[in-house]
C-alpha cells in the first residue's frame, strides 16, 4: 500500500499529524508512507517515524507572502506524484485543495475532514476538527477510514537525545505566530530571574525573535543561552536541545508540541487559544493556563505553576 499524506498547515499540526504515518506502518508494516508539507514543516516531518519521503512546496493559497507559492510549480508537483500511484491520499490539512489534485491525479481513494468544498473530492471523510475535540483524537477519526484503530492517540518524534548542556536547563518560548497571544516578555524576565539560581535558562526562537528579546531585555539576560547561537541558527539542532530540559514553557505553538513529542515536561500557555481541542497531547507531564487575554495571566500563577512542574519532576 502507498499512502500520500498532506498537511499544509503549522509546524504544531505536522507533530499532531505524525500519528498517521506511524499508525499505517505499525498496521501495514510493508507499505510505503511519503509525507507532504510547506518547506516550513520540513525539519519537523523529517522526524516523523515511519514516513519513507517527505516532500515540500510552498501552497499557492498561502496569505503570508514568504509562504505563498505559484500555482503552477503547485501542479506540476502533482502531476509528477502521479507516477507513484498512490492508493491512498490523507488529507489532515485544512485546505481543500490537496483533495482536489489528488483527485485530478486519479488517486482511488482520498480521505479528509469533511467541509463544503472538501466533500466534493473526498471518497471517505470524516468530521472536521471541533475546538472541544483533542486534535488527536480528529486524527485517530480518519484512520478508522483505513480500518486502524488507535488505542492510545499521541504524537511523537524521532528527536535526537545526545544532545545536553554541561548544566541543568530549562527551556523558555515568549513566542507565537500572533504576538497577541504572547504574555509580556516582563513576565517572562521576572519567571527567568527566579529560576536562574536552580537552573540555566535557555531561551528558543528563531534569530529574529531572541533578537528582539535581547533588544528589549538587555542585559537582564546577558548570562542566559538562547537557542540559535548554540544550535548556529539550524532548527534541527536547535529542536535537539529539547528531549534533555528539565522543562519547557511556551505559548500554544509548534515548539510546545515539539518539546512535548519527546516527553519533555511542558507547560502550554493558552491566551487564549483552543486547550480542549491543541493541549500537548505527546503523554508525558504537561500542565497548561488558560486566560482569555494575555493581560489576564498572573505572575504568581504563572511561577506556581513552574514550580509545582520543577516538584513534580524533582527539579525544584
Amino acid at each position: 500500500m502507498r499512502v500520500l499524506v498532506i498537511c499544509f498547515d503549522n509546524v504544531g499540526d505536522v507533530v499532531f499529524s505524525s500519528l498517521v504515518p506511524m499508525s499505517i506502518k505499525s498496521n501495514f508494516p510493508n507499505s510505503k508512507v511519503d509525507y507532504l508539507c510547506k518547506p516550513y514543516g520540513e525539519v519537523v516531518a523529517n522526524l516523523i517515524p515511519s514516513v519513507d519521503n517527505v516532500l515540500s512546496i510552498k501552497p499557492y493559497w498561502a496569505k503570508n507572502k514568504s509562504d505563498k507559492g505559484k500555482f503552477i510549480d503547485f501542479l506540476k508537483l502533482f502531476l509528477n506524484l502521479n507516477k507513484n500511484n498512490y492508493d491512498i491520499v490523507i488529507n489532515v490539512s485544512k485546505s481543500w485543495r490537496p483533495s482536489l489534485f489528488s483527485r485530478l491525479i486519479r488517486v482511488k481513494e482520498v480521505i479528509g475532514f469533511k467541509s463544503k468544498k472538501n466533500n466534493l473530492f473526498l471518497t471517505k471523510s470524516v468530521t472536521g476538527y471541533s475546538k472541544n475535540i483533542p486534535v488527536m483524537d480528529s486524527i485517530s477519526s480518519l484512520l478508522t477510514l483505513i480500518d486502524i484503530e488507535v488505542i492510545e492517540p499521541k504524537y511523537s518524534l524521532d528527536i535526537d537525545f545526545s544532545r545536553k548542556l554541561p548544566e541543568k536547563y530549562i527551556v523558555l518560548h515568549p513566542f507565537a505566530g500572533d504576538i497577541s497571544r504572547c504574555a509580556p516578555l516582563k513576565l517572562w524576565l521576572k519567571l527567568a530571574q527566579s529560576l536562574k539560581d536552580k537552573l540555566k535558562i535557555v531561551w528558543f526562537g528563531t534569530p529574529k525573535e531572541l533578537q528582539l528579546l535581547k533588544d528589549r531585555l538587555g542585559k537582564s539576560v546577558s548570562d542566559h543561552y538562547f537557542s540559535d547561537t548554540l544550535s548556529d541558527n539550524n532548527f534541527l539542532d536547535a529542536i535537539a536541545l529539547l528531549p534533555n530540559a528539565e522543562l519547557f514553557i511556551g505559548h500554544d505553538s509548534g515548539p510546545l508540541h515539539i518539546a512535548a513529542s519527546c516527553k519533555v515536561p511542558v507547560l502550554g500557555l493558552f491566551l487564549p487559544g483552543e486547550p480542549n481541542r491543541t493541549f500537548p497531547q505527546g503523554g508525558g507531564i504537561s500542565d497548561i493556563i488558560y486566560k482569555e487575554e494575555p493581560s489576564l495571566l498572573v505572575y504568581q500563577e504563572f511561577q506556581d505553576k513552574v514550580f509545582e512542574l520543577l516538584e513534580v519532576t524533582g527539579s525544584k
